[in-house]
């Protein structure tokens, strides 16, 4: 039979023939698993909060993705790009980021203490807040700026994933100050 004539009965054989080798530890079991690449059926519930956070990886650019992520949030034509969502409201974002990052760069160890966790932690409260302020304040979706930032740039996710690992939370910080950077250079305002 020519390599023509052969035909892919599984996605194992499919996985060969495009050059696929599965890790040592896989065995052979044929219990299928999650694909968190699926919608529906048995996808892991975190795949899309992982895609949202992929920023916080070793090798990944944190800089293009945050660019992409401020570019999608833009209303073109319009005379604020980014609506309500200010500079002035990312900054204190950016302030209370800053303020533990000054700890955390000081830190010598990859596993940051309890006292600083609870800090980075803290985080979530307060996008969470900025966002229901917001909801209380306008009733329109449009106007909705703050909310969307915090969804679509992957914040208070992040916060889940950074644990009390000393690297990742440098790269939260350091993708904070590329959201404020692009939002300031594609037009931001401050009112």
């Amino acid at each position: 039979m020519s390599k023509k004539d052969k035909r892919i009965k599984s996605f194992q054989d499919l996985g060969k023939a495009m050059g696929y080798k599965p890790p040592a530890d896989s065995g052979t079991s044929k219990t299928p698993k999650a694909n968190p690449g699926r919608e529906g059926g048995n996808n892991d519930p975190g795949a899309q909060a992982k895609k949202t956070i992929n920023f916080l990886e070793k090798d990944v650019d944190y800089v293009s993705i945050a660019e992409k992520r401020m570019k999608a949030l833009m209303t073109p034509n319009s005379k604020n790009p980014f609506g309500n969502l200010t500079t002035s409201k990312i900054r204190n974002i950016l302030s209370l980021v800053n303020d533990i990052y000054s700890q955390v760069i000081n830190w010598k160890e990859e596993e940051l203490p309890q006292e600083i966790t609870d800090r980075i932690r803290y985080i979530k409260v307060r996008l969470a807040y900025e966002a229901g302020r917001e909801n209380q304040q306008t009733d329109r979706d449009k106007d909705k700026k703050i909310k969307e930032f915090i969804d679509k740039t992957g914040l208070i996710e992040a916060v889940d994933y950074i644990a009390s690992s000393r690297e990742k939370f440098i790269r939260y910080a350091k993708y904070l100050e590329a959201l404020v950077a692009y939002h300031r250079y594609y037009g931001g305002k401050d009112n």
